[in-house]
């Protein structure tokens, strides 16, 4: 019997990959101008895009001019940012992701590392229950409320 897509979605695979169902990506490039120190970001780990820097950067929390906002994910493979370097990486632009899977130590760590600004549990799930993450169709699953 096969599995149904909500109970494929709800399990997680063998290889420990976060619970992601890419509907729309693209190729986009991780500015290194908006990195603070190098840091290997995992699949999931949430993009943003600076109005400052023209790119994408990890996410930070309470950043400004777009650096705040989630815009997006890192889909598919990990990707080692710098400083020095802007990174192609695919992003996740349209899907659906879990939160447990999003909010793991790991995940807060490298955007830590990566945006020079520490990123709580409770930060973390504020930023993914924004309805502008749902007006762009990044839908977050395994949420208890969200905003309206």
């Amino acid at each position: 019997m096969a599995l149904g897509t909500n109970e494929l979605f709800a399990s997680r695979d063998f290889s420990g990959r976060p619970r992601m169902v890419v509907e729309r990506n693209k190729v986009g490039t991780i500015d290194g101008g908006g990195v603070a120190a190098a840091a290997t970001l995992p699949p999931g780990s949430p993009l943003a895009y600076d109005t400052t820097v023209g790119g994408w950067v990890p996410f930070t929390q309470g950043g400004a001019n777009g650096s705040g906002v989630i815009a997006g994910f890192v889909a598919h493979q990990d990707v080692l940012v710098d400083a020095t370097d802007d990174v192609q990486c695919t992003i996740m632009l349209a899907g659906e992701v879990h939160a447990d899977d999003i909010d793991t130590l790991i995940i807060r760590t490298a955007t830590a590392l990566a945006s020079g600004a520490a990123v709580s549990t409770a930060q973390m799930v504020a930023a993914l229950k924004v309805s502008a993450l749902r007006d762009k169709n990044l839908h977050v699953r395994g949420l208890s409320v969200v905003e309206g």
